[in-house]
């Protein structure tokens, strides 16, 4: 035992490692020292993310400690629109289009993931979401196997939020449904405004738009039935390709220019 161990050395000094290390002038256990950090923390955690406080501990002691001085936002107190994408309007189109291209739903929540923040945030304001609900993952440089060459990463940003409500919507009125990349249908939409407006924020996520030996060129990717939508909307007459699991369509010089 412990005990029987340390009788052993009781003339001796004995150093007792736990796994807290315990100060006398703590504040608390999560590490915070100085009467200053505690302020910093009372008024700038709901409007800076934990990373940006300056603080020196990690996120979880940040949110521990805002737990523990009541400040910490509770799931429950979280609020958001949760008919944003029940109504058809020319910004619902826009951002169906959007999650479309890049975003992720399961039975409980949805996820949009983009390299662009802004967008993100966008995002965010459209559901009026009251919380943070944003993760970053910062740039790194990793060797791709496959490449055989080093490749560097930008700042991915992810907003993910749990409502039933809006996965039924996305389901049922715009047809985004669970791994949905290789049958995405088109949506449940007539009016042209709106077709363009989801269209839009579909080339914003999931279409590439570069000039090519001199020529723009515009490419739309995802499964056959939303490539085709979207060129029998804009009128676009070329072949669709099939790439492994995927469908392209590609428009370049003045057809391009027209197009956008």
């Amino acid at each position: 035992t412990i005990a029987g161990s340390l009788e052993k050395h009781l003339s001796e000094t004995v150093t007792f490692w736990t796994y807290l290390a315990v100060r006398e002038n703590a504040l608390d256990l999560y590490g915070f020292l100085q009467k200053e950090e505690l302020e910093i923390l009372k008024s700038d955690y709901h409007t800076k993310k934990a990373t940006e406080l300056g603080l020196n501990h990690s996120m979880a002691c940040i949110h521990n400690k805002a737990r523990e001085l009541g400040i910490a936002t509770k799931v429950g107190d979280l609020t958001h629109d949760e008919h944003a994408f029940g109504r058809i309007t020319l910004e619902s189109c826009y951002w169906a289009g959007t999650f479309a291209g890049d975003g992720t739903c399961s039975e409980k929540g949805i996820q949009l993931s983009m390299n662009d923040e802004e967008c993100v945030l966008e995002f965010k304001k459209f559901l009026k979401y009251t919380g943070n609900g944003i993760n970053m993952t910062p740039a790194q440089t990793k060797f791709d196997i496959r490449r055989q060459r080093f490749i560097t990463t930008q700042n991915h940003y992810k907003f993910s939020l749990r409502s039933r409500q809006i996965v039924k919507d996305l389901n049922d009125i715009w047809n985004i449904i669970p791994r949905k990349s290789t049958i995405l249908k088109p949506p449940n939409i007539t009016n042209i405004e709106h077709c363009l407006s989801y269209i839009v924020g579909y080339i914003d996520a999931n279409c590439t738009i570069g000039i090519y030996d001199n020529y723009l060129r515009f490419a739309t990717c995802g499964s056959y039935d939303i490539v085709k939508w979207i060129n029998d909307i804009l009128g676009i007459q070329n072949k669709i390709a099939q790439r492994g699991k995927i469908y392209v369509s590609t428009a370049s010089g003045y057809e391009a220019k027209d197009i956008l």
